[in-house]
């Protein structure tokens, strides 16, 4: 997998700071949040195939919705036990960088895993553009992300639930991750009469045939974060890796990178996997898992509620909420059922499919929104020379 643009990014004090992956430009720009890892190891190529494996991730996503911007991802490595002081010398000098690129608009950027708002504000003012869309987010935008994330992947597992004709059966499901996405999942799954059964966070997992107690959950997340797993009630519990093989109809896994792997694919006991997460299957365990008749929707089918949100509301200049929240439940659900009767028709997988409307609305936007006549690479090079 070879990206269009993978940049090193160095700190004449600091070293390797970490990597940019640009997949695609469209319309001479490209958006992508920017991972957290900690790691001894700056130099670990684990780290630039992340970023390149991500920011694929993140085309097709907005390929898939149609919404007319390349795909990119930063990972931004830091040591252990850095301090507060140090890690802010880290972000800004991340954020100086790239600068050149951030300030004309090739390259936009935002929240992602490990990452928090002062981060953000710190890489801002570092590429020299404070105040902006840089701003730290308030916590309502933060739980507003998380709901509309939800909101996509509720709306995909309706359209899945209907199209099986299993509306009015008894249903269980199994939920990785358990903050401001999972929690407020977790209450669209109850409001389904869908019971939740297993839970897992960074810090271990909980399981109960019968049910766990949302408001329970809810109520420790406040108090515990992601220890709320070792301070439930009743339950069995378990490694966070075993969420994937515990039985459920539903698994929702809202995780790391392949988190579903050749070898744990042939231990699921799911028939449904709606994913939360960037890149959780590869293209080989997703062929798995339709042998096996899985359904699964990938991450960016499923997990854009918030960008798609942010979209919509600008282009359609959508102001009030509510409806805001059904447009975006109704592109759902749209768009989920004609990936789901494409797929029937062409006798393929989701995830092909899904891949396949991805790449042709890829080739339609760059048609519609192509590069200016001087050429990408000269653009980038020029810039990257006025540091």
């Amino acid at each position: 997998m070879n990206p269009q643009l993978l940049i090193h990014v160095n700190d004449p004090e600091l070293g390797l700071l970490g990597y940019l992956a640009v997949d695609s430009f469209i319309g001479d720009k490209a958006y992508g949040g920017i991972r957290v890892r900690i790691s001894d190891n700056d130099q670990d190529e684990a780290h630039a195939a992340e970023a390149t494996h991500l920011a694929r991730e993140m085309s097709l996503k907005f390929g898939f919705h149609e919404i007319p911007q390349g795909g990119a991802k930063s990972v931004i490595v830091l040591p252990p036990e850095l301090s507060r002081e140090r890690r802010d010398d880290y972000f800004k000098a991340f954020g100086k960088q790239l600068g050149p690129l951030l300030r004309r608009n090739l390259i936009q950027a935002g929240l992602d895993m490990g990452m928090n708002g002062r981060d953000l504000h710190l890489f801002g003012q570092g590429a020299g553009l404070i105040p902006s869309h840089y701003e730290p987010p308030s916590e309502y935008e933060k739980s507003d992300s998380g709901r509309f994330t939800a909101i996509g992947l509720i709306e995909t597992f309706a359209v899945l639930r209907n199209s099986y004709s299993l509306a009015n059966q008894p249903l269980t499901c199994a939920l990785e991750g358990f903050g401001s996405v999972g929690s407020h999942l977790a209450q669209y799954l109850a409001e389904m009469n869908v019971k939740l059964v297993a839970v897992s966070t960074l810090a271990g997992g909980v399981y109960h045939p019968e049910g766990l107690d949302i408001k329970q959950l809810i109520m420790l997340q406040d108090e515990y974060g992601d220890d709320l797993v070792n301070h439930y009630g009743t339950a069995r519990r378990m490694k966070k890796e075993d969420l994937y093989t515990q039985k459920a109809d539903i698994l929702f896994p809202c995780g790391g990178l392949f988190s579903i792997h050749p070898a744990n694919v042939n231990r699921i006991q799911c028939r449904f996997i709606v994913t939360g997460a960037n890149c959780a299957v590869d293209t080989e365990t997703a062929g798995i898992l339709h042998k096996r008749q899985i359904s699964y929707i990938p991450g960016f089918v499923a997990n854009a509620g918030s960008v798609l949100r942010s979209y919509v509301a600008k282009t359609e200049k959508i102001t009030q909420m509510d409806a805001l929240e059904q447009r975006i439940r109704q592109l759902f659900a749209d768009r989920v059922q004609n990936l789901l009767t494409a797929s029937a028709a062409n006798n393929s997988s989701l995830y092909d499919r899904a891949t396949r409307i991805a790449q042709e609305n890829i080739a339609k936007m760059r048609t519609q929104h192509d590069l200016t006549k001087k050429t990408l690479a000269q653009k980038i090079l020029s810039l990257l020379k006025d540091r």
